[in-house]
């Protein structure tokens, strides 16, 4: 039966009903902008189609991409999953607010430096992202092992050590699996090689800019394995007490090893022996992984250079 509806209605009973709007005040890159929008409307489409800071990028629109990466208050967040009306009165920034020609941010000139992008279309959201991380690292955010998340600092016990260690043996681990030798010459072999080279110049950048050079110990040659280091006896306190060895790696700079370690007598002239503490059979296994594959690509090195 088709209902009978009254001829001088005062829209037709399948009319769209207009949505919520409302009017948003929003502070982006230190200015104060006002648009009126739709109460569904996210972040990202309010930056891009209402305010025209077209920097932000729209990639996946879920989530999933980064190529939305803004900073809200300094956190790093997904536009594409947060609603515009949310944010009034919060510090929004973009990548139209993080430096301009002429006086570019330092991630900015670090990535035209080392060409640390490929289409350019994400770049946006990683070096909002990659401000992000660096704040985070500098605020000193715990990590799984963190007895007290809400602690002003954070104790170095053994299993913030080993929590931290683990993470360093594991980044490395999976950079000297990706600097393997390649021996074939397809295409796409050579394309992944192309590639490769690009997550490597990134990680450089990131290192650099979470540990300047200038902030760095001096260098000195260790020998090292998985049981202890043979370090110059001048870098040894005269204390007999526990030590602590920090090694600062060459692949990683931003995340040292840190070795709870005691002086055992005996070495050389000049020189120290320092034996580990135990830490657990996870973190001495990840050692022994590293060891090898640091010797193995040095012995590696050698040969071809003989060739």
């Amino acid at each position: 039966m088709t209902p009978d509806f009254p001829q001088n209605s005062a829209s037709p009973p399948n009319a769209a009903l207009s949505p919520p709007t409302v009017r948003v005040r929003l502070r982006i890159n230190g200015n104060e902008q006002t648009a009126e929008l739709d109460t569904r409307t996210t972040l990202l489409d309010a930056l891009r189609e209402h305010l025209h800071l077209t920097g932000t990028k729209k990639g996946c629109d879920h989530g999933q991409c980064g190529a939305c990466t803004v900073l809200v208050n300094g956190r790093r967040i997904n536009s594409c999953l947060t609603l515009a009306v949310m944010h009034e009165g919060d510090e929004i920034v973009t990548i139209e607010g993080v430096g301009v020609p002429g006086a570019l941010h330092p991630l900015q000139a670090a990535f035209i430096e080392h060409d640390g992008f490929q289409c350019g279309y994400c770049t946006a959201g990683q070096i909002c992202s990659a401000m992000g991380m660096l704040t985070e690292a500098k605020a000193g955010w715990p990590s799984h092992a963190t007895a007290d998340v809400a602690a002003q600092r954070i104790a170095l016990t053994e299993a913030e050590i080993r929590e931290r260690n683990l993470h360093v043996l594991a980044t490395l681990d999976s950079l000297e699996e990706r600097r393997g030798d390649i021996d074939e010459e397809s295409p796409l072999v050579q394309e992944l090689a192309r590639i490769d080279n690009k997550l490597n110049v990134l990680m450089d950048i990131v290192t650099r800019l979470l540990v300047p050079e200038s902030v760095l110990p001096a260098r000195h040659r260790i020998r090292l394995n998985a049981t202890g280091a043979l370090v110059s006896s001048e870098l040894v306190p005269s204390s007999t007490g526990p030590l602590l060895l920090r090694l600062h790696i060459d692949a990683c700079r931003a995340l040292p090893l840190e070795l709870p370690a005691r002086h055992q007598p005996g070495a050389d002239q000049g020189s120290a022996f320092l034996v580990f503490e135990p830490l657990g059979e996870a973190v001495s296994d990840g050692l022994e992984r590293f060891v090898f594959r640091h010797h193995r690509r040095k012995v590696a090195e050698a040969r071809q250079s003989l060739t």
